[in-house]
């Protein structure tokens, strides 16, 4: 029994070396496979870190460009303006110094410690055409096939509701990692594309966001003034026109043609509340706009507008005026008196009022005209050329046109209600909240054509249109 003890002793010995280098092997299998998952959730981590950044980075330079649309993005210039001003796509390839947002502007250089940069560039324009899609009923945006960018739209394709869009790029890119470490150096570019919601809008004569119909003795008709070289006198006259509405639109006039549910986007317009009163001292300012006088190019502020009876206004240039309250800009005598508005140079001249939402019942309104009507013969705007007229209003109330009145220009107002009837003639394009249901009696819309290729002052807010992400770089390389 005693000889037998060492054996035993041995047998346990060898059993416990295989246990022990068992016990190490798996040891050893699970720290790799720890160290694994671990290397590869850092990875995840790593991953997820970076997208996030440069979809933050995208995200928050979209916003910035929006907010500096005007100064930035040149919204308000004119195509040939921005293609020779504003950075290229060629330029955002080549990471050319025009088209880096500084990160102290934007107000961001890291996401989570994630260095980022941001880019931008200026793509050109497309022309597209929304509605209903006629086989699956869905709301969709159709792109003109081979339209060239900065290429004026055809009569044809204004017709068919086709708009003209500006197109943009922002792109950002986010790092993680050391250039040291060529394993571990990552990248994400995100690539985005967005678009002003087009303001040339005016392609239909009549809309409203809420349905109506056309009755009676409505007529239509439309021209182009050609900015004022053919008058509607001489110019060739052709019908049917187009009225449409966000609702439901009828007409039994068969002048007017319906067209229901656009789903149009009317921004509200706003008047800059921190500009000064400028008006010149000869016209009642500086802060309300009531005698004859001349306003040279360039954008003024008035509590009111009352030129009328005599009064006269003359428009040198280009001039943009910010209203606080009413506007009542007539002839008292009829359409064969004098106009209030003369315009220098007499087919280029511009006068645009943006006018903003008031309280009729204010003090500081006592005996004036605190709504838009117009009535027993009276005229105004430009009727012979209808751009040099663009009433642009927030107000949130109602007018009139009836009794033998013309009109000359663009009414666009968000929050009007506007009623036509009797024996009144508009010249141009009307877009409002409302026609109080129906547009009846004699009333004759002469649409002219040449509004529809017109950019109107609002802020029509921005659309992303395309999103792209990519790792264009996963070793080596630097950030810029």
């Amino acid at each position: 029994m005693s000889q037998a003890f060492p054996v035993r002793t041995g047998a346990a010995l060898v059993t416990a070396t295989v246990f022990l280098v068992l016990l190490s092997s798996i040891a050893v299998v699970l720290t790799e496979r720890t160290v694994s998952a671990l290397t590869m959730e850092q990875r995840r981590t790593e991953e997820l870190t970076l997208a996030l950044a440069a979809e933050s980075a995208a995200n928050t330079a979209f916003v910035y460009l929006q907010n500096n649309s005007v100064s930035v993005l040149k919204t308000d210039a004119t195509y040939l303006t921005k293609s020779t001003t504003l950075p290229t796509g060629a330029q955002l390839d080549a990471k050319h110094a025009a088209t880096l947002i500084n990160g102290t502007t934007l107000g961001m250089t890291a996401v989570n410690q994630v260095p980022v940069t941001v880019r931008w560039c200026y793509l050109g324009q497309r022309a597209v055409m929304s509605g209903n899609n006629a086989s699956t009923g869905d709301w969709e945006i159709t792109p003109l096939a081979g339209y060239a960018s900065g290429t004026a739209l055809t009569a044809a394709q204004l017709s068919a509701g086709y708009v003209v869009q500006d197109v943009y790029k922002v792109r950002s890119l986010a790092v993680i990692g050391s250039s040291a470490d060529p394993n571990r150096w990552r990248q994400r570019q995100v690539d985005m594309l967005f678009s002003p919601t087009s303001s040339q809008v005016l392609t239909q004569a009549l809309f409203s966001k809420i349905g109506y119909s056309v009755q009676g003795s409505a007529s239509g008709n439309k021209w182009d003034s050609a900015g004022g070289t053919q008058p509607y006198s001489t110019a060739a006259k052709t019908s049917p026109i187009q009225a449409g509405s966000n609702g439901n639109m009828s007409s039994s006039v068969a002048s007017i043609t319906g067209v229901s549910n656009l789903n149009l986007t009317m921004p509200v317009p706003a008047v800059d509340a921190t500009m000064v009163y400028n008006i010149p001292l000869a016209g009642g300012g500086p802060d309300i706009l009531i005698n004859t006088c001349t306003l040279t190019t360039g954008t003024y502020r008035t509590k009111y507008i009352d030129i009328s009876n005599g009064d006269l206004l003359t428009i040198n240039g280009t001039v943009t005026i910010y209203v606080d309250g009413p506007v009542s800009l007539q002839t008292s005598n009829g359409g064969s008196a004098t106009p209030v508005i003369n315009y220098n140079p007499a087919l280029t001249a511009k006068l645009t009022i943006i006018q903003a939402d008031y309280n009729p019942a204010d003090t500081l309104y006592t005996g004036k005209e605190t709504v838009l009507e117009l009535n027993s013969h009276q005229t105004a705007g430009s009727v012979g050329n209808p751009q040099q007229f663009v009433l642009v209003s927030g107000f949130t109330g109602s007018g009139k046109f009836n009794g033998g009145a013309q009109f000359g220009g663009v009414i666009y107002a968000p929050n009007l209600t506007l009623n036509m009837n009797g024996n009144f003639d508009f010249y141009g394009a009307i877009m409002v909240n409302s026609f109080g249901g129906v547009i009846n009696g004699n009333f004759s819309m002469h649409y002219d054509t040449s509004l529809a290729n017109m950019n109107l002052p609002v802020n029509a807010g921005f659309s992303v249109i395309g999103w792209y992400s990519s790792n264009p770089m996963w070793g080596g390389g630097t950030i810029q």
